[in-house]
Parts: structure tokens; sequence; C-alpha cells
């Protein structure tokens, strides 16, 4: 008995171990899956805006190019003037070239909002320290720096656009508001933050859980067995006095109710073998109400899964076994009624009425199947006996 005990303790350890496994791969799959989304969220929510900067960047220039500038100063000048009402331009800074490709002037700049800190002095010479090269980009194309700056509370990307000033190629550097793209992005990566710890604490809970069942369920099955076991030895040792303390589990219920019944059995053949005509008369009357019932559970079932030809079968042959059985007329009369043979369906159930006098139920079937014969209503299944 030991030795079970431990086969199936093993047995639930290793199914609490592989469901609980089961259980952190789809969270992890998951937490992969919010990654990934994340990732193609944060790709297509910035390219939709660099796209929009970026029409607004060539759209400045070529406003700017109707206007036939020639020096630094007009430019800033023109630009101030045209962008003066634009809410979400903050900056601009002119670039001119140098002697060394790698190196650009500042030539001017345009601060609409004194929050931007560019960290850019006017006529002083920067280089890019980043590889991408947005200022060299810029003297042939319009280009997007995908990074978001911030300063005081300010979010902003720059544009830069090629512009021809006179006899001169100049780089525009315009810069931008990113607020409203960088509130979206803060409350995005917050819900999937979010999102990831409710999935690990849910993860986590259900192995609590499948762990948890599983050692009550072990330590139910352990008392039980031991229960068990002792019962069966006070039993084939004649004490038939026994009686085995059900578990809250329902399996292990149905178990400890199944050896309570035989040993109960047990104890009541025991008792009633005094006589041989105790005996044979008990034996005959399990026999006669097992089979009989058995026949009728059957045709309940049978009538429940709606096969009503084997089911009228069935009983049909009971009320030749036991004619004065009420429940095969009364499932007899709601088979006909299924069938809407009202006439054999109002005979089986007076012939149920004979057998059970004063009946409610029988005596509302009836009502109803007369009506329905007579077309009153419209519809007559009942329920099995």
């Amino acid at each position: 008995m030991k030795t079970r005990a431990g086969i199936s303790k093993r047995f639930v350890i290793v199914i609490a171990s592989l469901v609980s496994a089961l259980v952190l791969i789809l969270a992890v799959a998951f937490n992969q899956v919010l990654r990934s989304n994340h990732s193609i969220i944060n790709r297509t929510i910035v390219g939709g805006h660099e796209r929009l900067l970026l029409g607004r960047g060539e759209a400045l220039a070529r406003a700017l190019g109707q206007r036939k500038l020639a020096k630094t100063a007009e430019l800033a000048r023109e630009i101030g003037s045209l962008c003066r009402d634009q809410a979400d331009f903050l900056h601009a800074v002119i670039f001119t070239r140098t002697a060394d490709e790698n190196y650009f002037r500042a030539a001017e700049k345009i601060q609409q909002n004194p929050a931007v800190e560019t960290g850019i002095a006017r006529d002083s010479v920067v280089r890019e320290k980043r590889e991408e090269g947005y200022l060299k980009k810029g003297l042939f194309e319009p280009a997007v720096d995908p990074v978001i700056r911030s300063s005081k509370g300010v979010y902003w990307q720059n544009v830069y656009v090629p512009f021809s000033l006179g006899k001169k190629e100049v780089v525009l550097q315009f810069s931008f508001s990113a607020a409203a793209l960088q509130a979206a992005l803060n409350e995005y990566s917050a819900e999937i933050g979010r999102m990831k710890k409710i999935v690990a604490l849910l993860a986590t809970a259900l192995v609590i859980a499948v762990f948890g069942a599983s050692y009550l369920f072990m330590h139910n099955f352990t008392l039980l067995i031991d229960g068990l076991s002792a019962s069966i030895k006070k039993a084939s040792a004649g004490e038939l006095d026994v009686n085995l303390n059900a578990g809250a589990d329902d399996e292990l219920m149905e178990l400890a109710t199944s050896f309570n019944s035989l040993v109960g059995g047990m104890r009541e053949l025991k008792e009633r073998e005094k006589t041989f005509e105790e005996k044979e008369k008990i034996l005959s009357e399990l026999e006669n109400r097992d089979t009989l019932g058995d026949i009728f559970k059957f045709g309940v079932t049978l009538l429940k899964e709606n096969r009503l030809d084997d089911a009228a079968a069935l009983f049909t042959t009971l009320t030749f076994l036991k004619p004065e059985g009420f429940g095969s007329y009364f499932n007899l009369g709601v088979i006909y009624a299924r069938r809407r043979e009202y006439g054999k369906s109002i005979d089986m159930f007076e012939r149920a009425l004979q057998a059970n006098p004063g009946n409610g139920l029988t005596i509302q079937y009836l009502e109803k199947i007369r009506k329905l014969q007579y077309g009153d209503e419209t519809s007559g299944d009942g329920s099995p006996a």
C-alpha cells in the first residue's frame, strides 16, 4: 500500500510540474509576443510621425525657396516669420559647409521655444558624433532623425532639409514638437508593463494553485488510503462496524462512499443470514429490483438522448413485466407526446394515473396533451419520470 501511495504521489507531482511548466512557458511566450508587438507598434508610430515631419520640412523649404533669398540672416528672419504661428515649431538652425566636409557652421539660429537647448551656439562649428551623419545627408535629401530629444520637459525631433541660398547650399535643421508622440509611446509602454506584471502574477498564482491543489489531493489521498487499509483489515477480521471518513474531494468521497456502501451491504447481508428463507427472499427482491431498475434507468437514458424508438421499446417491455409500474406508462406518454401521437400519449398518461392516482404532474400533462390534441397549444415536450 505504501508503494502504491508513493507512486501516486510521484504521479501527482509530475503532473503538477508539467502543468506549472506549461503555464510558465505560456507566460514567457505571451511576454515575447507583447515585446514583439511593442517593437512593431513603436516602429509604426515613429515611422508615421517621421513621414509627417518630413512633409512639414519639405513644405517649409518650398515656401522659403519661393522668396529668392541670398543671405542667411534674411533666411533666418523668413523662417521666424513663416513659423511664428506654428505651435509645434520649436527651433531651427541654418548650417553652412566649411572647408572640411565633416564640419558645419551654425550660421543662424531661430529660437522660438527657449526651453529647447541644443548646445549649439551661433557661428559655432559642429561635427556630428553619430555615424548616421544627418547633416551630411541633409545636403542631398531631406532626412528625419528618429531620436526624440528632450529639455526641460519639452520633446522634439530634428528634420534636415537641403536648401539653395543663392549660389551656396545650406542645411536647414527644423526642430518640431514630439510631445504627443512621446506621450503615446509612454502610455503604451506603461500599459505593456502593466500587462506583463499581470501575466507574471497570474502565472505565479496558477503555479501556486496547482501545487497547492496537488498537496491537498495527496494529503486527502494518503488519509483515505490509510483509512481504507485499516478498515479493510477490520472487515477481513469480521469486524463490520467500520465507517471510512470521506474527504472533500469528489473522487475520493466517491471511493469512500463506495467502500462504506460495500461494508454496509456486507453487514446487512450478515444480519439477514439468520434464516434461509429470509436470505432467499432478499436475493429474489434484489434480483428483481436490479433487473427491472436497470432496464428502467437505461430507458430514461435513451429518452434523454432523444432515442425515442429504443426508449419506447424498453418501456413497453416493462409494462408487460411490471403492469402496475407508474414510471413506464408516464414515460411512454412523454414519448408519444414528443412524436405528436396525442391519442396514444393520453392513453399512457391515463394508465399512469391509474397506477398512481392523484399524481399532480400526470394530471398536468394530461390537460396539456388534451389541449394539444385540439390545437390550443404549439408544443408538447415533457420531461421523463
